[in-house]
């Protein structure tokens, strides 16, 4: 087998492996933010950058969106709401709403930072972020799922 096969052997296995073993956390939000940010702008299809919410079959955790949803929602909050964490959660939101049906990331989203959910998202968060923040996830969550 030449470099390349292997490289893209370990790829699959490292692939695999983070499917199985998908917890919707900080690593992981960190995780999928790196690989986006590397080779989001070349896949046309981006439920390959979410195998974990795209191929529920190949994992052993079902994605549940509000978790995938707010464990990406701290991560960007806590990294001050870049423009680029923005296009990554608005590619796992179109992924989410393409892939699990009946999911609305934009009211999964309001529910978290409203604290309807009564995951005590909102306040955990509360007086640390801005209204302009809130606002410029929603209108990029809102514009990216359309």
């Amino acid at each position: 087998m030449n470099d390349g096969c292997w490289q893209s052997a370990r790829r699959e296995q490292s692939n695999n492996a983070r499917i199985a073993n998908a917890s919707f956390d900080k690593a992981w939000a960190e995780q999928s933010m790196a690989q986006y940010q590397t080779i989001g702008g070349i896949l046309h299809d981006k439920s390959e950058l979410f195998p974990e919410i795209a191929d529920p079959a190949a994992s052993t955790t079902l994605a549940d969106p509000h978790l995938v949803l707010s464990a990406a929602m701290d991560y960007i909050l806590g990294r001050g709401v870049m423009d680029a964490d923005l296009t990554w959660l608005g590619a796992l939101c179109n992924v989410l709403s393409r892939e699990l049906k009946g999911c609305n990331p934009s009211k999964i989203v309001d529910g978290l930072m409203s604290g309807e959910d009564e995951s005590g998202f909102s306040e955990n968060w509360q007086g640390e972020v801005g209204v302009d923040d809130i606002e410029r996830v929603k209108a990029s969550i809102h514009e990216r799922s359309m």
